[in-house]
């Protein structure tokens, strides 16, 4: 019991430390414990890092070792979702999902973790109807999860559903206030804000005051 107390503080560690970008602690907290969550959250850790090559390579020895198990898979299509194999991420998560039917865990085959891999795989591919499918189901389970909530608005834009759009656009607003893509929208809104601020005091052009803006050099 104590080990698995321990395991798990080490585990929440690990996930708090690569949440405040703070992955070289991360990384020293999951090399701590050698159990196969601990290694799939590594390669998640490595993804974050923009070290696809190292993720790619922890992944291949999960599946070395572990190849039936569905945290291997997830961490295999994880990395093919990153490193732009969306096909593959999604054949990789359709066998997590068949594998946590087969043992008996329909509830991990539904987690939002894997309905919004699927979606993210889905919107690679450009199959925004599936995608956006999955992104819904995702959505019901976690209805503050910024990550689904983005996944909701990409899908909505691309299919033109611009007022599903605009309310999930708000409500990642509303529970996510400093996810990057709200601050990236208050940066684009403060710059057209100033632009337009500028357009208005700006005196009016030479010609509309009847002065010829250029001579001709004929």
């Amino acid at each position: 019991m104590q080990d698995h107390c321990n395991a798990f503080s080490v585990f929440f560690a690990a996930s708090a430390a690569a949440t405040l970008g703070n992955f070289s602690d991360a990384l020293h907290f999951v090399s701590q414990i050698q159990l196969l969550e601990m290694q799939v959250l590594k390669v998640q850790i490595l993804l974050l890092m923009n070290r696809g090559d190292l993720a790619t390579e922890e992944a291949r020895r999960i599946a070395a070792q572990n190849d039936d198990s569905f945290l291997s898979k997830l961490a295999t299509s994880l990395v093919d979702t990153v490193q732009g194999n969306p096909q593959e991420a999604y054949l990789s998560l359709g066998d997590v999902e068949a594998l946590c039917q087969q043992q008996h865990t329909p509830q991990a085959a539904t987690s939002s973790v894997l309905l919004n891999g699927k979606a993210v795989a889905s919107i690679q591919k450009r199959e925004w109807a599936e995608a956006l499918e999955d992104a819904l189901k995702a959505y019901q389970q976690t209805p503050q999860d910024g990550d689904t909530l983005v996944n909701l608005i990409c899908c909505c834009r691309n299919l033109k559903k611009n007022q599903d759009a605009d309310f999930y656009t708000e409500r990642l607003a509303s529970v996510a206030p400093s996810h990057p893509m709200v601050m990236k929208m208050r940066e684009l809104h403060a710059v057209f804000a100033n632009f337009n601020a500028g357009a208005a005091s700006s005196p009016p052009p030479a010609a509309a005051a009847g002065r010829p803006v250029a001579q001709s050099i004929l």
